[in-house]
């Protein structure tokens, strides 16, 4: 038997990031009442699990939700990351959730929040500590902002064996050390996996001890050219000009990804190897250098198990010791699931819907798009999925996708007035605000616009002749 039963014009089934960014838009530009289901304790999502020293891989001035600042928008002025801007940590990104729930959405008197619960497709909602149940009623849409939630290594149980007697730990253990150990075996090539080599690094664990289980390289974004706001303009919009410029030139696939790197946009640890896989993370080049320092490097695909003398890969195996240490990176971070409709009839399932990710200004905008237009043809025509699957064949298909829907954003007059005042966009308040003199910023949108249409023409080609080959 139901306890109670709960309405309110959206049901949001997850309080992380994505949830909150959607909630938010939605509280400040309509009078919508709202539900937020979620199973943790308090808001932020997957960040209340994360490890203590993670970052933000973009800057937090353009982070979190629309309303409300993440950060001071300062510099950082020392680290790897000097000269650009702050990278917000996990506890700041935490207390900044728990207090836009505590300061601005309760008070508004729209918003419900039910935390430590888990919500079934039926409408019912259960405790996790009473057992309690609820039943919830969307009078316009349930919002799934769970879909592509981050998988990490602390909720994750590991894809390979363990052996008794290994000692293998999540990336969180790191901090929680007590002895040294003869060898330091990072399991992961994507970006948990970087932060623990550059954790272990920065703690004074010598490169020759340090072994790196990489089964595919990754592409890495170059931060320095994402950086928004006025000061950066120039840079930033150079690198989207560049980008298409690179779009509107390449020959082949190959030659598209060589131009973002010769070009500044893309960088690559090993010089030796050429990647595989995208997964739109961020790095600066301080960091590269860094990470070259571990030259150890496993080639062997990824890890099957791990017994007390040997790590078994698929295409080999590495003896071991008892005193080696396996730091699990492995959790996908990013899910690879298959892009679904976003609008459809009362649910809506929030995805990616910009190039290289950007999920609190994806939610943001899928929000707006659902306040704005008038049915779900449309908004499906301005919301599209751009899924982050690490396959190199994202890098075309969404940045086509990228830039015919950014040209129906700027098609609608509200979409495109609102895309000037959001806070999360990094470039279009302050294109919009370039006075005509100002020859230099001029230059660089004149760039940018000029290559749209070649860069979309040809990467149409490219991908017709991948899907011909």
């Amino acid at each position: 038997m139901k306890d109670r039963t709960f309405e309110a014009d959206y049901v949001i089934v997850g309080g992380g990031a994505v949830g909150m960014s959607f909630a938010d838009v939605i509280l400040a530009e309509s009078d919508a009442e709202i539900i937020i289901v979620d199973k943790r304790g308090r808001p932020g999502g997957h960040w209340n699990d994360a490890y203590s020293f993670v970052r933000l891989h973009q800057p937090s001035s353009f982070y979190g939700v629309n309303s409300k600042q993440l950060g001071r928008n300062r510099r950082d002025e020392s680290g790897p990351n000097a000269g650009l801007f702050e990278l917000a940590s996990r506890d700041e990104i935490c207390l900044y959730f728990e207090q836009l729930m505590k300061d601005q959405f309760l008070p508004s008197g729209r918003v419900r929040y039910l935390p430590m619960s888990e919500y079934s497709s039926d409408g019912v909602v259960t405790s996790l500590l009473t057992g309690g149940q609820t039943r919830v009623q969307a009078r316009r849409a349930v919002v799934d902002a769970r879909y592509v939630g981050s998988e990490i290594p602390s909720t994750q149980a590991p894809a390979f064996g363990v052996s008794s007697g290994v000692n293998l730990i999540p990336v969180n253990g790191l901090t929680e050390l007590q002895s040294s150990h003869g060898r330091y075996v990072v399991i992961g090539a994507g970006k948990t996996g970087v932060d623990a080599c550059l954790w272990l690094l920065d703690n004074g664990v010598e490169p020759a001890t340090i072994s790196w289980v990489r089964p595919r390289d990754a592409w890495f974004q170059n931060r320095a050219k994402l950086q928004g706001g006025e000061e950066f303009f120039e840079e930033t919009m150079g690198g989207f000009a560049t980008q298409l410029e690179v779009a509107a030139q390449a020959e082949s696939l190959d030659d598209l990804f060589a131009g973002m790197e010769e070009s500044g946009l893309w960088m690559r640890i090993s010089r030796d190897c050429w990647p595989t896989m995208f997964r739109s993370a961020t790095m600066t080049r301080d960091e590269v250098e860094l990470l070259r320092q571990v030259t150890d490097v496993v080639r062997l695909g990824h890890v099957i198990g791990i017994e007390r003398d040997s790590m078994i890969l698929e295409h080999g195996s590495i003896p071991s010791r008892a005193d080696w240490l396996f730091i699990d990176c492995s959790a996908a971070g990013v899910p690879d699931r298959p892009p679904v409709t976003i609008f459809n009839d009362r649910l809506i399932t929030l995805q990616y819907v910009m190039y290289s990710g950007l999920p609190t200004y994806s939610a943001a905008m899928t929000a707006y798009v659902e306040l704005t237009q008038p049915d779900d043809a449309v908004k499906n025509t301005l919301c599209r999925p751009m899924p982050i699957t690490g396959n190199l064949l994202d890098v075309p298909r969404n940045l086509l996708s990228d830039i015919e829907v950014r040209q129906r954003w700027l098609n609608s007059e509200p979409i495109r007035k609102w895309m000037i005042r959001s806070r999360l966009d990094p470039t279009m308040g302050v294109a919009s605000r370039i006075s005509r003199d100002d020859e230099p910023k001029q230059a660089v949108l004149r760039r940018y616009l000029s290559n749209i249409g070649p860069a979309r023409a040809n990467l149409e080609e490219l991908m017709a002749t991948v899907a011909a080959a």
